[in-house]
């Protein structure tokens, strides 16, 4: 009987260690990438000093003198995701976009703003 229940507690405490030496699963998670230009939709330059940002992820940012902006290592949920992208500047119509973002790609993207 003795035997039979070292057998078994060994059984199971073999069973616990390789569990726990077993690699740790995946992250659910990728990087997503986000680029683009804002532009003026009278005279298509870039717009500087819009606010960029993904609401759904809590990211913001500011365009550059070009209109570029850019999102790095975004993580989000393998596969793709719709989400909206919000611009806003002074003196123009604030613009929100609803796009779809790849996992583990860039997405590239280009939006027009008009004057108020």
């Amino acid at each position: 009987m003795k035997n039979i229940l070292l057998i078994l507690i060994l059984a199971v405490s073999i069973g616990v260690i390789n569990i726990s030496c077993q690699n740790p699963a995946q992250s659910e998670y990728d990087p997503s990438f986000l680029k683009g230009y804002i532009k003026d939709a009278g005279t298509s330059a870039g717009i500087d000093s819009v606010i960029v940002s993904l609401p759904d992820f809590n990211l913001s940012g500011v365009t550059t003198s070009t209109g570029y902006f850019e999102f790095l290592n975004i993580q989000m949920p393998r596969g793709q995701m719709g989400t909206n992208l919000i611009t806003s500047k002074n003196g123009y119509n604030q613009a929100v976009n609803n796009i779809v973002l790849n996992s583990d790609d860039t997405t590239k993207i280009s939006v027009v703003m008009g004057l108020k």
